[in-house]
């Protein structure tokens, strides 16, 4: 900027100040923002505003500038659980002298949001509560003394959910509205969608609106809180087709108009799902014109399931039939049914050999020659996790059929399970980087020689540092069931550092973890995998507890979890506070990209390190880095 003097300076840096102010007050919707933060904001778009000369860029920049504060400071005020409101309790003139009300004699069009907040609070103590001829009965703790004199109440979120359909829909524009909205937790709001979704339009539109707002800001539902997204939308919105708003909103859009980016996240939503819902919305997308593109890109075990692949080009239509003679082989080797093969032959027969992906050759291969050994091979290095998810869902479907659990059909799947899983492992054993010697004061051959070839004589020896041991807690319920398999694989590669490994879904199973072979870990994990997992049901407290009772005074501890408990027991952080009140002890959790964001803040409250894991392939170094799990050499003279 270029002014004739100071003033003219300062007169412009105040005008564009109140401007950005006033911007940032009416776009932010929220209330009590930190100061630090504010004024952190304001002094990063005056910097901007004065160094970036071309006028859409400084727009563009500033734009995001503002959906990066907006975005954290509503991850921290969306902590409040609770509704504080100013309590006048005029309700009290429609109840008194009244044992029975009806909701129609309560509710009028005139009715304040305070009087709709009271009502909640009477339903939440008991002092109204539902006879069985459906009206309302009035406790006579509502004549005591005082009760009217409370000027501030508080309320859950919990409870306005739970007793908002009893007020009149008509009325519920009062009490939900934009800012209330934008406050909830993302769990919250989520059981606000399924509650009161259809009957007030007006609503439907705000929740709609919220919902874009926080996918835009970076939320990343989990597989059944997309599912619950998907339900939302379709029983709400009239009109399709709609923006991209989850796996399960795939159906009414046209995924030929997606960016490379827009597919890419597609992909990534998808492969969060369970084998079994994935296959789902595959069927459905499959009759979708402009599906080619993302079908393509999605792994053999996920394309089995469509059902006519003629009506693709020679490229995909390969890969489905290829796809289904896989699943089918796969099917053969674990219940031994010749049936199984012949069918798999069958589509491999329609395959055109000379037009398959050079990459799927090996595995055309291995089934054309009936070589088991070969295939698994390749499923490890390719499609370790589909296969694992696969045999699990095939494990699962015997037990729950009228026969009951087949021993020989699970013990085959646990061997075909841990061949995969072996398989994988290799070149991921950290602790084989550095050898050293467990006799303490053994001569360092390396380095004595290093020195005497520079004429220094000195002997060097070497003894291994003391390296802690690690204890392990692994949830292994369904929506868990790719990162644990990598959180398990991890474990087994750096199996001398661990302890203890405690898996669990709503029941713990404690493994102590041998010192050599990681045989027994991953057939341990695959058994309680195929057995228990694939459920809903995850008590992170109880498996906090079992750590708690085994935990020496100075142990680390590593919990594999998305944190979404589903028993009622006590909050996780409670028992996760209790291990660390201890000792020297550490807890670091590390959680999968869709997590329970609340839980984790709480965690991280009490001393607890959290570490998002966006891909769990990587699980293995983080380990490494975060713990310092490496065993050390230490060189003495």
């Amino acid at each position: 900027m270029n002014f004739s003097n100071n003033s003219e300076v300062i007169n412009e840096i105040r005008k564009y100040l109140m401007e950005t102010i006033d911007k940032y007050s009416r776009e932010k919707t929220i209330v009590n923002s930190p100061i630090d933060r504010t004024l952190l904001y304001l002094k990063l778009s005056i910097i901007l505003n004065s160094i970036i000369r071309d006028k859409e860029l400084r727009e563009q920049v500033l734009m995001e500038l503002n959906k990066i504060f907006s975005y954290r400071e509503k991850q921290e005020t969306q902590n409040r659980k609770e509704i504080v409101y100013e309590s006048r309790m005029d309700i009290l003139k429609t109840l008194y002298g009244k044992k029975k009300v009806t909701v129609s004699s309560i509710f009028s069009r005139k009715i304040s949001t305070s009087e709709i907040l009271d009502y909640i609070w009477l339903r939440k103590e008991g002092i109204i509560r539902k006879g069985k001829d459906g009206k309302l009965i009035i406790d006579r703790r509502i004549y005591s003394e005082g009760f009217d004199r409370e000027k501030i109440r508080r309320i859950n979120v919990s409870d306005l959910i739970r007793y908002m359909k009893e007020i009149p829909s008509r009325l519920w524009f009062k009490v939900i509205d934009k800012g209330f909205l934008n406050r909830l937790e993302n769990e919250d709001f989520i059981k606000l969608l399924d509650s009161l979704h259809g009957y007030n339009p007006k609503i439907d539109q705000e929740m709609i609106n919220e919902l874009k707002q926080r996918l835009d800001h970076g939320w990343r539902p989990s597989w059944y809180e997309w599912r619950r997204i998907g339900d939302f939308i379709r029983k709400t919105v009239k009109r399709k087709p709609i923006r991209y708003m989850g796996p399960y909103t795939l159906y009414w859009l046209d995924p030929s108009s997606f960016s490379r980016d827009m597919q890419k996240k597609v992909l990534n939503d998808l492969m969060i799902l369970p084998l079994q819902e994935r296959w789902k919305i595959v069927s459905k997308l499959s009759r979708c014109r402009g599906c080619e593109d993302i079908l393509r890109k999605l792994d053999l075990v996920s394309l089995s399931t469509i059902g006519n692949p003629n009506r693709y080009d020679e490229e995909l239509r390969n890969r489905i039939l290829l796809g289904k003679s896989l699943i089918n082989y796969i099917n053969y080797a674990l219940t031994r049914d010749e049936s199984y093969l012949d069918y798999s032959m069958f589509f491999l027969s329609k395959v055109d050999q000379s037009k398959i992906d050079p990459r799927l050759r090996p595995l055309y291969r291995s089934i054309v020659d009936n070589d088991q050994a070969s295939l698994f091979k390749y499923l490890s290095r390719k499609y370790p996790l589909e296969t694992i998810e696969y045999l699990t869902v095939k494990v699962w479907d015997s037990i729950r059929s009228f026969e009951g659990m087949d021993k020989d059909l699970l013990w085959r799947a646990i061997e075909l399970g841990y061949r995969v899983l072996k398989y994988n492992l290799h070149g991921m054993d950290y602790l084989g980087e550095t050898r050293t010697s467990y006799v303490r004061g053994r001569i360092a051959v390396k380095k004595t020689m290093y020195n005497f070839a520079r004429y220094n004589y000195t002997v060097v020896r070497r003894y291994k540092e003391k390296t802690s041991r690690m204890i392990a807690l692994v949830d292994v319920s369904g929506s868990m069931l790719k990162f644990s398999t990598w959180a398990v694989l991890s474990l087994s590669s750096i199996l001398p550092v661990v302890k203890t490994t405690i898996l669990f879904t709503d029941k713990t199973y404690i493994s102590r973890a041998p010192r050599k072979t990681s045989r027994y870990v991953i057939i341990n994990y695959l058994e309680k995998l195929f057995v228990e997992g694939f459920r809903g049901y995850t008590n992170i407290s109880l498996a906090l507890r079992t750590l708690n009772e085994i935990a020496g005074n100075n142990d680390v501890a590593v919990l594999f979890s998305d944190l979404e408990q589903t028993v009622k027991d006590s909050e996780p952080w409670v028992e996760a506070s209790k291990f660390l009140s201890l000792g020297g002890r550490r807890l670091v959790v590390f959680v999968p990209p869709y997590y329970r964001s609340d839980v984790a803040r709480e965690f991280m409250r009490i001393g607890c390190e959290v570490v998002v894991v966006k891909d769990p392939i990587i699980i293995p170094r983080l380990l490494k880095r975060k713990l310092g799990l490496k065993a050390r050499t230490t060189y003495t003279i």
